[in-house]
């Protein structure tokens, strides 16, 4: 390489499955994220967070789905809520944040004098893909925060929540506006 762009284009190229940078060394390489069935069930949740608190402009999430895992919808038996709030807790649960990447979510500015954080809010895309208006590409690369490329399969909120566990009626059920 003799130019810091062809450097440049030559990590981009290669970023889907991993290279080292000519200049520095450095391995690089595009995280590939699926949506998955957890991210759709917070889309969800956070959805009717602000379907129950019509006056707040932002959700901290993390409190959000805690106090969910101590909510108790009528009709579904003990063992499914108990694994419904293990699934809350897990750490795949705690993808959610990654939501931001289909542009489903986006978090509250951060002011330098603010101590708080982790408030967030559904984006006009994220209440379109809930209400089953849109769809989303299945999967993303990320490099450094930032979409590099986007599968061309796209998937729907009733294809996410399909299969076992909670549908889309029994997570409306478990939180009423």
């Amino acid at each position: 390489m003799e130019t810091i762009v062809e450097a440049i284009h030559y990590v981009m190229s290669n970023l889907r499955k991993g290279t080292h940078c000519p200049v520095c060394g450095k391995w690089c390489h595009a995280d590939n994220r699926r949506f998955h069935k957890d991210m759709g069930v917070a889309l969800v949740l956070i959805k009717l967070f602000f379907d129950k608190y019509r006056s707040s402009d932002w959700c901290h999430v993390e409190n959000w789905l805690q106090q969910v895992s101590k909510m108790r919808a009528p009709g579904i038996d003990n063992d499914t809520m108990e694994r419904f709030v293990g699934r809350l807790k897990s750490q795949r649960m705690r993808e959610w944040s990654r939501l931001k990447h289909w542009d489903l979510l986006e978090r509250r500015p951060v002011n330098p004098d603010e101590v708080v954080r982790g408030y967030w809010r559904i984006t006009r895309l994220g209440v379109d893909f809930v209400n089953g208006r849109l769809r989303v590409p299945v999967r993303k690369w990320i490099f450094k925060d930032s979409v590099i490329d986007v599968s061309e399969e796209l998937v729907s909120i009733h294809e996410i929540l399909s299969g076992p566990g909670f549908t889309l009626e029994d997570l409306h059920n478990l939180v009423r506006p």
